[in-house]
């Protein structure tokens, strides 16, 4: 489980340990597949890339965590600590309500 954000580019961003399982499968395969939610019976599933961003693409995906975790600038004083940033190229929003049964899939392009 992991806290995860959007910017205002719809990537997706999240922190991670260097020493995690997460972080070394995504520095051999930037390939990522993430399933967000289970509230109320919706679920988003996402498939993208996955990359460490740097420079001026790095300010603006912590700026964009920091909103949603402001605690997250202190563990990211952590030199253990890292954000990872993804690029969805494909989504399918679920909602398994009774009264609103919804699926639907799109492909986007970066």
């Amino acid at each position: 489980m992991i806290g995860i954000t959007a910017t205002e580019r719809g990537e997706l961003v999240f922190d991670t340990s260097r020493s995690s399982r997460k972080y070394r499968n995504l520095s051999a395969f930037a390939q990522i597949a993430l399933v967000i939610g289970w509230d109320n019976e919706t679920t988003v599933q996402c498939e993208g890339t996955a990359d460490i961003p740097t420079g001026a693409d790095r300010d603006r995906c912590l700026q964009a965590y920091f909103a949603q975790y402001p605690d997250g600038a202190e563990r990211a004083l952590d030199h253990d600590i890292v954000h990872v940033r993804v690029r969805r190229s494909w989504l399918r929003y679920s909602d398994y309500r009774p009264r609103s049964f919804t699926v639907e899939e799109t492909t986007l392009e970066h």
